[in-house]
């Protein structure tokens, strides 16, 4: 959702398509409106997604509201893997993340995860090695077998970068 220049809320490609076609408000035709003067409500999109979930809105406008986020989900994951493919480390991270988690559109892959992490943490990438290190550290049902080695090497490449929760994690691994 958007607020426009006449203080009314509209779904955006609604009102962008309006104002393409009329400029003015469907309200108040008196008011002229801009598409740069378009200005999202996080908070209202926030309380409708809720509803939404909860399923408190059961109609037509609900199902076309899931496809919409699907397909923003998905959108940001094509992004992310256009800028991975070109070396973005961070996010060659967080679709290592994503896929780790089966979230935002991603299904859970466990390869394309570690294979995705071991580039960001081989571009430089902090938080990357320190999720390398967790990966490896873990043990359980749908996770590779624990690597303790790996899990050391990881952290300590995060610690060398300063970063104090991999150092922690180390203490822990050691049993300190």
């Amino acid at each position: 959702p958007v607020l426009a220049g006449d203080g009314f809320l509209y779904e955006r490609s609604n009102i962008e398509e309006w104002i393409w076609m009329y400029e003015t408000s469907p309200f108040l035709r008196s008011v002229r409106l801009s598409t740069a003067t378009l200005v999202p409500v996080r908070k209202i999109r926030e309380i409708i997604e809720a509803l939404v979930e909860a399923g408190a809105i059961k109609s037509k406008l609900s199902r076309s509201w899931k496809v919409r986020k699907r397909e923003a989900k998905l959108s940001k994951a094509r992004k992310l893997l256009d800028a991975a493919k070109l070396g973005v480390s961070k996010a060659q991270r967080i679709l290592a993340r994503w896929y780790f988690e089966g979230t935002n559109g991603l299904e859970k892959d466990e390869d394309k995860c570690e294979l995705l992490a071991k580039m960001a943490a081989k571009g430089g990438d902090q938080k990357a090695k320190r999720f390398l290190g967790y990966f490896y550290s873990l043990d359980g049902p749908g996770v590779r077998k624990k690597n303790i080695p790996f899990a050391i090497y990881w952290y300590e490449q995060a610690s060398k970068q300063g970063c104090s929760v991999s150092t922690n994690n180390l203490a822990t691994l050691y049993g300190g």
